[in-house]
């Protein structure tokens, strides 16, 4: 599948944009930084309002967890591309496979996150690129 992917999404060939140090992150969601640690690909947002669309996206999200980058870094901007379109293509139905097998992609390139419809934003691993984060109310 790696093939497919690369030749369905050559990363190589789009624009980055840079996320600079100390900058908040925000997720509306089911991670618990308490229990998960920063052990997987994680949507976040510098824009809160676009994180808080999903406090109840499908489901009622229990936590927000608010994020603090340790380093600047650059993301590939796919904005205008359809991930899901690719992810169909590919078989994929399972959102965390697909997050993981995105993650895996950006990693094998040499990327550490991309930005997707407007301020959506996949960090490959966050344990590389967050100082601090501390789960707050859902309702904060």
């Amino acid at each position: 599948m790696t093939d497919d992917l690369a030749s369905l999404l050559p990363l190589q060939k789009f624009p980055l944009q840079k996320i600079e140090a100390s900058e908040i992150l925000h997720h509306f969601g089911t991670f618990d930084g308490a229990k998960h640690g920063l052990d997987r690909p994680l949507w976040v947002s510098e824009d809160y309002d676009c994180a808080y669309q999903y406090k109840n996206f499908g489901v009622a999200a229990p936590r927000y967890t608010k994020l603090v980058t340790a380093i600047a870094f650059e993301i590939v901007d796919l904005n205008g591309v359809s991930l899901q379109s690719i992810a169909e293509k590919l078989g994929y139905q399972d959102h965390s496979e697909w997050n993981n097998r995105l993650a895996a992609h950006l990693s094998d390139n040499g990327f550490l996150g991309l930005v997707y419809v407007g301020r959506e934003i996949l960090l490959a691993d966050p344990s590389k690129l967050i100082k601090t984060a501390g789960v707050c109310s859902v309702d904060a």
